[in-house]
């Protein structure tokens, strides 16, 4: 037999050996109740009755609302590229947002479960929409343009707040169901509430009024004979949620991983990639005979290394890879150049990926699978048309083709929990060096700045 078709039916035997051994593993009850296309059938929230809990509007002119812009003011001038990133995290609306709360994930071992939420959070959510419409407050950027949200802009009315009534509603009624999980399900909940303030597309007393809606509105669903049944309904998944894994399974599967063929196809990922393309090059046709950056795009280059290591790079250890070039002639030199000043200020060599013009989708797989990239924080520095066959590799198959004239973008690909398709970032070069953290120095970025000094002092011409 051939060594390769042997070694595929070796690792399909010891696939199915896993596969046998965890069968004793499922989980039961899934599937073991038929549930009803809506299980909050009957139940009315008056919107009404929450009129008062809600509150009135803050007057403009007046104290509390004086405060709300103050502290939006603040929370602007103090925004920084990691919180930015934490609030994208709970832009959608979704269940699995509270998977590390529970220590499980709520879709695949609790499918009735997450099927079934959703259909008592909709009956909160018209309540919360009825009373938005009433009330009618603008949204802060509307109200005063000097606001620059860091989320996508909302046409909708700003009191209470959708996402953090849904948030805070998802989080009691999850507490509800496992209450062993509350303190942190509740915890995750206030951090979907509060990330609309952080990112400016809500002022603060509209969180306030969501968690007063939420909280009351959630009591009522919870005495309702709908959620009790539902409760009752899907008491096996809940007990399959908080029941850890059998204490030897983990050693198991370590042993039965270590006697695959050639190791098995672990993935090493990264904790996180940036993306960039080299710097400015000069005027279209010059670049012909003059394949390195412009001046600008030389200081463009050692701003860079100043702005990553002091905005995104707080991680160790750190990774620099490059587009390659040619030798001898020096084409597609700019990827390596644009990379140097920060290799200076951070003492890491950069990788060369010299087969990139006809393999950057490999390279981006090679970043993911190489244990040498594994929690390592990433910087790949490339040609523009290559970047998104670079990032398909990655796990990003929707990058946008890059204007052949951006030389700012920035994408920044987190990945979490082992999974290979990463949370991505845009973010502009110009707006992070002009930020709080792009104002600070690094360590490096001194040092670096120190020598330049003593060289420039040296080379200074005499006065005349």
């Amino acid at each position: 037999m051939h060594p390769v078709a042997r070694s595929a039916q070796s690792a399909t035997w010891w696939a199915g050996v896993v596969a046998t051994t965890l069968v004793g593993f499922a989980p039961v009850g899934l599937g073991s109740w038929a549930q009803p296309a809506d299980p909050a059938a009957g139940l009315s929230l008056s919107p009404d009755r929450y009129r008062a809990v809600v509150g009135s509007l803050p007057a403009p002119g007046t104290p509390q609302d004086a405060e709300d812009l103050a502290i939006l003011r603040w929370n602007q001038r103090s925004l920084y590229p990691e919180a930015v990133i934490h609030t994208w995290r709970f832009l959608d609306r979704n269940i699995s947002t509270f998977d590390a709360a529970v220590g499980s994930d709520l879709t695949k071992i609790s499918p009735n479960l997450s099927m079934g939420l959703p259909a008592f959070l909709k009956r909160v959510e018209a309540v919360k929409d009825v009373l938005k419409d009433q009330l009618a407050r603008p949204r802060p950027y509307v109200r005063d343009r000097s606001i620059k949200p860091c989320l996508p802009l909302e046409t909708t009315f700003s009191y209470p707040s959708g996402h953090a009534t849904w948030y805070a509603t998802a989080a009691l009624l999850l507490a509800d169901l496992l209450p062993a999980r509350r303190e942190r399900l509740l915890a995750v909940g206030m951090q979907g509430a509060y990330a609309r303030p952080a990112c400016l597309v809500h002022y603060p007393s509209d969180v306030l009024a969501s968690l007063r809606l939420a909280e009351a509105a959630s009591r009522d669903v919870i005495d309702s004979p709908q959620w009790q049944e539902f409760k009752r309904q899907v008491q096996p998944e809940l007990q399959h949620l908080l029941v850890a894994p059998p204490a030897g399974l983990p050693l198991l599967l370590a042993l039965l991983w270590t006697l695959l063929p050639q190791g098995g196809p672990a993935l090493a990922l990264p904790q996180r990639v940036v993306l960039l393309r080299h710097g400015h090059k000069l005027p279209m046709g010059e670049e012909r005979v003059n394949y390195n950056l412009s001046e600008t795009g030389f200081l463009q280059a050692f701003s860079l290394s100043h702005v990553l290591l002091a905005c995104l790079l707080k991680g160790q250890p750190l990774q620099l890879v490059s587009y390659g070039f040619d030798p001898i002639s020096g084409k597609n030199a700019r990827s390596y150049q644009t990379l140097v000043p920060l290799a200076v200020a951070s003492g890491v060599n950069i990788r060369l990926f010299e087969d990139a013009a006809t393999g950057s989708e490999a390279a981006g797989c090679t970043l993911l699978k190489d244990p040498g990239y594994a929690g390592a924080w990433v910087v790949a520095a490339w040609e523009h048309r290559r970047l998104p066959e670079l990032a398909r590799g990655l796990g990003w198959p929707t990058m946008p083709v890059i204007a052949s004239d951006d030389f700012d973008g920035l994408w920044v690909l987190d990945y979490f929990r082992g999974s290979t398709r990463p949370r991505v970032t845009v973010l502009s070069q110009q707006q992070l060096a002009a930020s709080s953290c792009g104002r600070r120095s690094s360590p490096g970025t001194q040092r670096l700045l120190q020598a330049m000094r003593r060289w420039l002092l040296q080379i200074q011409p005499p006065p005349p």
